[in-house]
């Protein structure tokens, strides 16, 4: 009995769809790579949604840092050489600076919205009180 070698076929459903000679009577892939393409395809697992951190976490270590950050400045703008370099150190940091501003605003802009300005307020000495506590216990 005589194989016909003339034969072609599609490569099948998830292959890559392009007409090939199969070597044996059952293949349905062109190649090994398109076989496990398929496989990957129909096995495919949803991947998993990142877990993000709380708001409150992050917004905590974000406030921290930029405390940690304006503590510096001010630090920097006591030392006895900032006069001298004042004209250098406005061009190097107003940019950041003013962000830094804007960002504030912005903050106080959408929390006065959510809050009477009483609560706001009352919530900014609380803030305080806390600060100034816990600055006082270390």
């Amino acid at each position: 009995m005589t194989s016909d070698r003339s034969v072609t076929a599609d490569c099948a459903g998830d292959g890559c769809g392009e007409r090939f000679t199969p070597r044996r009577s059952d293949a349905r892939y062109c190649s090994q790579v398109c076989r496990q393409r398929a496989y990957r395809i129909r096995h495919e697992r949803p991947r998993p949604l990142r877990k993000r951190r709380p708001i409150t976490d992050a917004w905590r270590d974000a406030v921290f840092d930029f405390q940690r950050a304006a503590d510096r400045v001010d630090r920097l703008m006591g030392d006895d050489r900032f006069k001298a370099h004042a004209d250098d150190l406005f061009a190097i940091g107003m940019a950041s600076v003013s962000r830094a501003g804007t960002v504030a605003d912005m903050f106080l802009g959408i929390y006065r919205d959510t809050y009477p300005l009483a609560e706001v307020r009352r919530r900014a000495r609380a803030a305080r009180s806390v600060t100034h506590e816990s600055a006082g216990d270390s």
